[in-house]
């Protein structure tokens, strides 16, 4: 269903060092996915935030899961309507290999681009400098993929996505493993 290919960097480029765009294999029109793995990302802070591509990234933010070092698995559920371009009905970050238990409503989420990116933040923080942070949320801005995994600096991973039906307010769950472990889930309602 899915498969990642490698898109080419601006060359005015220096702080996205790679970009993995997931591709969407053909669904039939009308029919809805359950939760897939997409792709897996490592969390080496303690601290998982969403952010509109709008919002400037900032350690102070309210907005972010405190979540256990490790790899990360991304899994999204897909609706297809009547076209070849697919929406994101939902996203959902977990440690690998783990199922959840229990989830919590922690926060609202306000997008105004259609895009949300998602990251380790203690990671982006030292990849980034404050002065670089505008340039690397512009430069996301012009990556044309429904989601993708990008490397930002020497290794923090990003993960952006379309997000469902574009602008709105959507709530952001705190998940929890059988084993304690947290993660995070994003409904983007219609």
């Amino acid at each position: 269903m899915f498969q990642s290919l490698n898109l080419s960097l601006p060359k005015s480029n220096q702080i996205i060092k790679s970009i993995q765009v997931i591709e969407f294999k053909s669904y039939d029109n009308g029919e809805q996915s359950d939760w897939t793995k997409v792709a897996s990302i490592n969390i080496k802070g303690n601290w998982l935030s969403p952010v509109d591509l709008c919002q400037l990234p900032d350690v102070s933010s309210k907005t972010a899961i405190k979540v256990t070092p490790g790899r990360f698995d991304i899994h999204l559920k897909l609706d297809c309507e009547n076209s070849p371009c697919y929406k994101v009905k939902a996203l959902r970050i977990i440690p690998e290999n783990h199922m959840v238990k229990s989830k919590q409503l922690k926060f609202e989420l306000n997008i105004d681009v259609a895009t949300v990116t998602v990251f380790d933040r203690q990671s982006l923080f030292k990849q980034v400098s404050y002065d670089e942070r505008e340039d690397l949320m512009m430069d996301m801005l012009e990556i044309e993929a429904i989601a993708a995994v990008l490397t930002v600096g020497s290794s923090s991973e990003l993960f952006l996505c379309a997000s469902g039906d574009g602008d709105g307010v959507y709530p952001v769950f705190e998940l929890l493993t059988m084993d304690g472990k947290a993660g995070m889930e994003i409904y983007f309602k219609s």
